[in-house]
């Protein structure tokens, strides 16, 4: 496969720098933080009142004879930098406890109340934590190593004195410091593993009045430079609330946040609350990353209404004028009228427009259609632009061609452009804006894709695929990839107009996008650029697959 290489910005195309950004995607969203807690695995200690006796799996205190710890169990202490708090009181918004105990642990270091490893916040041996009582534990397989657990379920099998529950459990965990002095006015995305399982309303308290109002609860809390933390996630076990959440044993959940200006050190807490004889919140694999919340528009065409077929008929699968007699239209294929403030373009030739005899009217041009519908055309590979769904944009010269011979006239030549795109945020940040889309592609013949940006000064173009396998434009079929390409956005733009071309076509084959994002991707560091070019690595492209 060729492709070329501008080292400085000539008519449209990307700087070196900007090549070297569209294929270094992993940095556009590298992470700020992560964490897995399998550093933890060696400083893990031995078990306290989950023992083995002799070799059946029991619950005791730490002194029963007849009974041995588990080595390499557990922990309360977390990585570096990490605290957990066995008197949580939800940053004062209170718990059930409040009213009647003090928030936190009951009975904390009491070793005749509560399992000591489940006491709060534990750091646990994924398989030492389900081996003891799995009930469905083990369905954690994102978990991996040693995770997170909080356990009110296990934690309340030891209750010997007193008699009575003391309370309801409240601990949380908190990350030390994270840097996001370079995300000011950004959004971050936090995404964790996590298994969840709900139960309410069902146990007692030390307080009788406070009986049967324990609810297990989960929240997550982002809290910059020590200020007021704010609340990204909550969940609770009462179904009749807005805010239950059922059985969720092995997700993986994302939960966003805005970085103020002027921040400089974030910290995420974990709450697990409210809980006696319930279940469990077990988390692991944390990641905070950059949402590409400096995306500043975004098309992914649902908006459009589709009708009916007029070409491509059922009644065995034809394709035929309309009042072909014993033949149907398919519901909900196709339409040419685009998202609102969209332009579709045909003034550069496409032969058959208003001639029912002559070019299939659903693929006159750029299309927006139904993916299966589009496969009902002809499948030739078109069912595998599986990262398109819902609707698709479309520009299939291929089935264009196939009523009327409208290849016999001229070539299909199809513009499909953006709205106006407010970049304003940008316009001191020249270089920065960016664009990602979904697209699948199948080369042949004199068929050209181009894409161009119009800063207010006109179009240049930032990219183009050729079909011949000897031009330096040479790409070559993808039927699924994802698209990353540098829009070189100049000093000063405050708007941007980008339009997709297909052009040079006869009874070619097809291009179509779909989930189109406009933002910005940061440049890779000056290392990055040093080593992929002392590597020999051949930079030649200004996209990049996955």
């Amino acid at each position: 496969m060729k492709h070329k290489l501008s080292a400085t910005s000539v008519g449209g195309r990307l700087s070196l720098a900007a090549a070297v950004v569209a294929m270094t995607t992993g940095l556009a969203h590298a992470a700020l933080f992560s964490e897995n807690f399998n550093s933890l695995a060696g400083s893990l200690g031995p078990s306290v009142n989950e023992r083995i006796s002799p070799t059946v799996r029991t619950t005791a205190v730490a002194t029963d004879a007849g009974s041995v710890p588990i080595p390499n169990a557990f922990s309360h202490t977390g990585p570096a930098g990490w605290t957990v708090d066995n008197s949580f009181n939800n940053f004062g918004l209170g718990t059930v406890d409040d009213a009647a105990v003090p928030p936190g642990v009951p009975e904390l270091g009491n070793p005749l109340y509560g399992v000591d490893e489940w006491e709060g916040w534990s750091f646990a041996d994924k398989v030492f934590w389900y081996t003891g009582d799995d009930q469905t534990r083990s369905s954690f397989t994102k978990g991996v190593g040693t995770v997170a657990v909080a356990d009110s379920d296990e934690w309340d099998d030891l209750r010997i004195s007193p008699t009575a529950r003391a309370g309801f459990m409240d601990t949380g965990m908190t990350t030390g410091n994270i840097n996001v002095a370079a995300h000011n006015f950004q959004v971050l995305d936090l995404t964790f593993d996590s298994s969840w399982r709900p139960e309410a309303f069902d146990d007692s308290h030390v307080d009788p009045a406070f009986t049967d109002l324990n609810n297990q609860s989960a929240v997550v809390y982002a809290s910059f430079d020590g200020d007021t933390p704010m609340q990204i996630e909550f969940w609770d076990s009462n179904s009749a609330g807005g805010s239950y959440k059922p059985d969720a044993q092995n997700e993986t959940v994302t939960a966003s946040m805005f970085v103020p200006g002027g921040a400089t050190n974030l910290k995420l807490t974990f709450g697990y609350f409210n809980a006696a004889n319930d279940w469990w919140w077990a988390v692991d694999n944390l990641a905070l990353k950059d949402a590409g919340a400096n995306t500043v528009w975004s098309e992914d065409f649902e908006s459009v209404t589709l009708g009916d077929s007029v070409n491509e008929r059922l009644g065995g699968k034809t394709t035929v004028v309309e009042t072909t007699p014993n033949t149907f239209p398919y519901p909900d294929a196709f339409t040419h009228t685009p998202p609102s403030g969209w332009n579709i373009d045909n003034s550069g030739g496409l032969p058959g427009i208003g001639d029912p005899a002559v070019g299939v009217e659903e693929w006159e041009g750029w299309s927006f259609a139904n993916p299966k519908f589009w496969t009902f055309a002809a499948m030739e590979g078109r069912q595998l632009f599986t990262k398109g769904t819902g609707v698709v944009a479309v520009a299939d010269p291929d089935e264009w061609d196939d009523l009327g011979n409208p290849e016999g006239i001229g070539t299909f030549n199809s513009m499909l452009e953006t709205p106006s795109i407010d970049i304003s945020s940008l316009a001191l940040a020249p270089g920065a804006l960016s664009m990602k889309f979904d697209s699948s592609w199948d080369d042949e013949d004199t068929q050209t894709a181009i894409i161009e940006v119009d800063y207010g000064s006109g179009y240049v173009e930032v990219l183009r695929w050729e079909s011949d396998p000897l031009s330096p434009f040479f790409h070559d079929t993808n039927y699924n990839e994802t698209v990353l390409l540098a829009l070189d956005n100049p000093l000063g733009a405050t708007t941007a107009r980008i339009r997709f071309g297909l052009v040079n076509s006869t009874d070619d084959w097809w291009w179509a996008v779909d989930n189109i994002r406009v933002g910005v991707i940061p440049e890779p560091a000056t290392t990055v650029l040093i080593s992929l070019a002392m590597s020999g690595l051949a930079l030649f492209g200004f996209r990049r697959r996955s």
